[in-house]
């Protein structure tokens, strides 16, 4: 414990009484605008599914045009739009670096709802300690690897994680109340379902923590009456939650798909556009029994396995895995006797509560989805929870000295480590930004993009709103002939031309890089003197820096010598372009269109500063 002071000495925390309330209540004020900065610090959101579909789907909403366009960020086209609106609309018209700096501030929110529960939750731990652990414990949550990397951006999960911690914050702070008979227990279990069901409505995905925050009630120690009463409640709360947010859109989906899930499990709820399929994102699910047992191990030490960024490494989930299971056997051991005396009375109801809340809700997600950064809202709980069983295995004192080492070291693992994120770009003023093609006829143009993957969805979203757009061999589960017969139909009745949007290439950025080097040393006059000149030689060796210095036979005005870009860093940007739409030709002759060559012209988008090409061919029907 002394490194650990002398360490909190070095950074100028040790004058910091953490064990003020005013203090922890300043934490609280101060989180969601340093989450904000750090959010403007990272740079523009450019996260894969922000290109494929966040700023298309509030678009498509907005505009209506469900019907016009057909799969246009794929399958991820039908998801609830709701969420998205909010950040479209502020990227249409506030400076990009604001909007930046407000959804990093929202997602400050988790921080305070947090520390909430963790003094919620901990209400008898010594005086001297009342404030000091559960700040602790909401900065170790806070510094969780997937938390961090989604801070700013549009994927949802830091976003959705707010009613859920908001739920529960609810259940913990009238737990005394909660199992009573009359109307306000029976409001505040309605209400605590209400704030969980908002969240799942805007992401299904929060539905597993609908159902692990109901399912656990039933784990309390009271009557088994009271139990299902809170239980059923709260389930009342949930539907009425979904239903305000996601309602509109699952009727949406039956009333023109009969699916109020399309495209997934339409091997249910059939459609004559998809494949029989259920869940279509089981990729990333645990292969056999051995791999479910030990899951947290498999993918911390290999993140990709959970559809993670590879790099990103935490240790916080086998950690927390270890320590339950040995809680668990020891309480089988002990003959369920708390093992730490000071506890007398074992293990409190709203700790047994918590604690299977985050088991109910691991096991759902890796039955379901095992997608690492879906475990937001009880990732951020598990500091809290390893301190509550540690509590349970040993004496206090020991207990909070083991949780402080570990979960210091399980947070210094993701920051040390390099915080990875989902990608940024530097900032520009307006959030994105595209060179559209002339457009003669706007309102019978259809545009079919080939494959999904870079996805220009968010470049559909700055076209005119009369342009369909159409998306084949992406991640839309296509059952043909009908979906392809679909797209016919649209192009028949548009009665219009036809393009296709294909990816394009950039020239390397080491060009760039090379100017700017030749600009500076011409500036310094380094290259002017046969000394600077061998300069520039070492230098180039020495780092490894990517161009050529040349001596030159004959001076050219001052220079003696010129910097050059490596040939290995010169794109055949021509070449390049010319094989995506070779590649994009194929797939769309599947669905009866053939590209023409001739009429494919390169143009670039960009999201913040970072530049996206695509390419623009005009398509005609295959003989």
């Amino acid at each position: 414990m002394n490194f650990f002071y002398k360490t909190i000495d070095k950074i100028g925390l040790r004058n910091i009484d953490l064990n003020n309330k005013n203090t922890f209540k300043y934490f609280c004020l101060i989180s969601p605008i340093f989450f904000g900065l750090v959010s403007l610090f990272l740079g523009a959101d450019t996260n894969w599914d922000l290109q494929n579909y966040h700023i298309y789907n509030a678009f498509s909403l907005l505009n209506n045009k469900l019907h016009m366009d057909l799969a246009a960020a794929g399958m991820q086209t039908y998801f609830n739009p709701v969420l998205d609106v909010p950040y479209y609309l502020m990227t249409l018209y506030l400076p990009a670096p604001l909007v930046g700096f407000i959804m990093g501030a929202i997602h400050g929110i988790n921080f305070v709802l947090l520390a909430a529960v963790c003094y919620k939750a901990l209400p008898h731990l010594p005086k001297d300690d009342r404030f000091r652990i559960p700040l602790l414990l909401t900065i170790f949550g806070c510094l969780s690897a997937n938390f961090l990397s989604e801070i700013g951006s549009t994927m949802g999960d830091d976003t959705t994680s707010i009613f859920v911690l908001a739920s529960l914050l609810v259940i913990l702070n009238s737990w005394n109340k909660l199992f009573g008979s009359g109307v306000r227990p029976a409001l505040i279990a309605i209400s605590a379902g209400l704030c969980v069901g908002l969240g799942a409505g805007l992401k299904l995905t929060n539905v597993i923590y609908a159902v692990a925050l109901c399912v656990s009630f039933l784990v309390v120690p009271v009557g088994l009456a009271a139990r299902f009463r809170v239980a059923f409640l709260f389930g009342i709360g949930v539907l009425v939650g979904m239903a305000l947010t996601g309602g509109y859109w699952l009727y949406e989906m039956w009333r023109t798909f009969g699916n109020p899930l399309f495209p997934q499990f339409s091997a249910f709820f059939t459609n004559p556009l998809t494949q029989a399929v259920a869940v279509v994102d089981v990729v990333f699910r645990p292969k056999n029994g051995v791999e479910t047992a030990f899951w947290p191990f498999v993918f911390s030490w290999s993140p990709p396995r959970a559809a993670q960024l590879p790099g990103l490494r935490q240790i916080i989930w086998p950690v927390a895995y270890v320590i339950f299971f040995y809680w668990v056997v020891m309480a089988f051991v002990k003959n369920k006797k708390p093992a730490n005396p000071a506890a007398k009375d074992g293990l409190q109801p709203f700790s047994k509560y918590l604690i299977a809340v985050v088991v109910v809700g691991y096991v759902i997600w890796m039955k379901l989805f095992s997608i690492q950064r879906y475990l937001v809202p009880i990732e951020v709980c598990l500091p809290l929870v390893t301190f509550i069983l540690l509590t349970q295995l040993t004496h206090y004192q020991r207990a909070r000295q083991i949780a402080i080492w570990v979960l210091a070291i399980s947070s210094a693992i993701v920051v040390l480590g390099g915080v990875r994120t989902w990608g940024h770009a530097s900032w520009s003023e307006k959030m994105f930004r595209v060179d559209l093609p002339p457009l003669d006829a706007p309102e019978k143009t259809t545009v079919i993009q080939a494959g999904g993957d870079p996805p220009f969805a968010w470049i559909a979203a700055q076209f005119p709103a009369s342009v369909a757009f159409a998306q084949v061999q992406g991640s839309f589960p296509e059952a043909m002939p009908a979906y392809g017969n679909r797209i016919h139909d649209m192009v028949s009745e548009r009665g219009g031309p036809v393009f296709a949007i294909v990816q394009g290439t950039n020239q390397s950025s080491r060009i760039e890089q090379v100017a700017r080097l030749r600009e500076t040393a011409s500036d310094l006059g380094i290259t002017s003197s046969e000394r600077g000149c061998a300069a520039l030689q070492w230098a180039t060796v020495r780092f490894k820096l990517h161009a050529s210095i040349t001596v030159l036979d004959h001076p050219v005005g001052e220079a003696k010598c010129s910097i050059n870009v490596l040939p290995s860093d010169i794109v055949d940007v021509d070449g390049k372009n010319k094989a995506f739409v070779a590649i994009a030709a194929k797939q769309l002759a599947i669905y009866g269109y053939a590209v023409d060559y001739a009429d494919c012209k390169p143009y670039s988008a960009y999201i913040g500063k970072d530049k996206s090409p695509y390419q623009w061919c005009r398509l005609s029907r295959s003989e």
